[in-house]
């Protein structure tokens, strides 16, 4: 049975009403919203830009598919009713930066398909998901994927403490915002849309049974689930899902891939990952760690909260091995650029000593030669260590206490010319 919501239908209206100047909407009316342009569709639904006429501002809107027979792989429309506005509402509570601010939900008609559409009105952001970054972008560096998923972390942390679980954390629910930073999307959502994709994985012969979860993404407890309801799942099968993706963000790869989705469930059940600093060497031990932890097949040895694994996050990005891939060649050689006048100007004390010194006194001038020499030397050196990340202060100060040293010990052993007698 064809689905409520037709993406032909849509299309085929948007031609024809834009071909007309008078036409203001080019996908009708959806309630009091007025749908004005289609951002993206999938399997689950699409979404729009669309005007709220009633609060004057513009918004995005996102519906669901729908059938009436949920046997064809669809949601079953009342359940929707029932279930999404609960969830879609519990999400609405929300308050976080880092999570998608909704404003309403609920079923309305659409002007153009005469049939109400279930939807969820939410804030309209500008930018483009994780998976189209990690898609099109460079490889993201090991800080940034850290920062970023560690500010996903405190945001799933926010919606746990208010009792929401989002079930369906991937790249293509985070959006990566312009302006505002990541945001975590589709919260209330989850527990319906993985339903299409694993119908259209296994031929449309999926259970009756509502599994949420991308497939890839899934938490072991959430698979022994579909066919055990007495399994529990909660907050820390959200961990596991952000675990795989700082995985896949660290290692260019998932942890947990097979050919079939049946294969797939038993890798994330029963199957290890191979370790991220094995997979990428260039990834540290104590980081590949924490991600390992976060995909514990049990989740009483997994991080029990989204924040303790922020919290990890935090500090292994506050340590000094956190920096070290970070720091290039140029930043290195400005190091020493910069060291260098102080470094010259704390040698040229012995320069000076050695342009006043008495020339007959050629001891003290060798004394004075040794000592610049041994000047340069600890400047030479205080340079590697910077080279090496240690702070300037220190080498400086090597070089003072190398001049003043070689100043002191000729002082000390020089002897001064005294004045000939005249012979009596």
């Amino acid at each position: 049975m064809s689905s409520e919501f037709d993406q032909s239908t849509f299309a085929a209206t948007t031609m024809d009403t834009q071909s007309g100047e008078d036409d203001v909407a080019s996908y009708g009316y959806l309630g009091r919203y007025r749908l004005d342009r289609m951002i993206g569709h999938g399997a689950m639904g699409a979404v729009f830009e669309a005007f709220d006429a009633t609060l004057g501002r513009t918004i995005a809107i996102k519906t669901l598919y729908t059938q009436t027979d949920a046997s064809q792989g669809g949601f079953d429309s009342a359940m929707v009713d029932a279930a999404i506005l609960q969830e879609a509402r519990a999400a609405a509570t929300l308050n976080h930066p880092h999570i998608v601010t909704v404003y309403d939900a609920g079923r309305a008609p659409s002007s153009m398909l005469g049939r109400e559409l279930p939807y969820v009105a939410m804030e309209l952001l500008h930018g483009s998901d994780l998976r189209q970054r990690m898609t099109a972008g460079p490889p993201m560096a090991q800080r940034e994927a850290v920062a970023l998923v560690g500010k996903l972390a405190l945001a799933l942390d926010h919606a746990h403490k208010a009792g929401v679980l989002h079930r369906d954390i991937k790249p293509a629910n985070v959006f990566m915002s312009k302006t505002n930073g990541p945001k975590i999307l589709d919260f209330g959502l989850a527990k319906f849309t993985a339903r299409a994709t694993l119908a259209a994985q296994l031929g449309n012969t999926a259970s009756s049974s509502v599994v949420a979860g991308s497939p890839q993404y899934m938490s072991p407890e959430m698979v022994l689930s579909v066919n055990d309801p007495s399994v529990v799942v909660d907050q820390r099968s959200d961990v596991f899902s952000l675990g795989v993706v700082l995985y896949e963000l660290l290692c260019g790869k998932q942890p947990f891939t097979a050919p079939t989705l049946e294969l797939l469930q038993q890798r994330i059940v029963k199957s290890p990952p191979d370790a991220p600093h094995v997979v990428n060497p260039a990834i540290p031990r104590e980081l590949s760690d924490i991600v390992l932890n976060a995909l514990d097949k049990k989740p009483e040895d997994r991080y029990r909260s989204a924040a303790q694994l922020a919290r990890e996050l935090r500090r292994w990005g506050a340590s000094p091995a956190a920096g070290v891939d970070a720091k290039s060649a140029t930043d290195t050689e400005a190091d020493l650029q910069h060291s260098r006048p102080m470094l010259d100007a704390a040698a040229s004390p012995a320069k000076t000593s050695l342009k006043t010194a008495s020339l007959d006194d050629h001891s003290a001038l060798n004394r004075d030669s040794h000592a610049l020499q041994a000047a340069l030397v600890a400047k030479s050196a205080a340079a590697s260590h910077s080279a090496s990340r240690a702070p300037l202060m220190w080498a400086g100060l090597a070089g003072i206490v190398a001049v003043t040293s070689a100043l002191f010990i000729w002082q000390a052993t020089s002897k001064p010319t005294l004045p000939t007698r005249a012979a009596t």
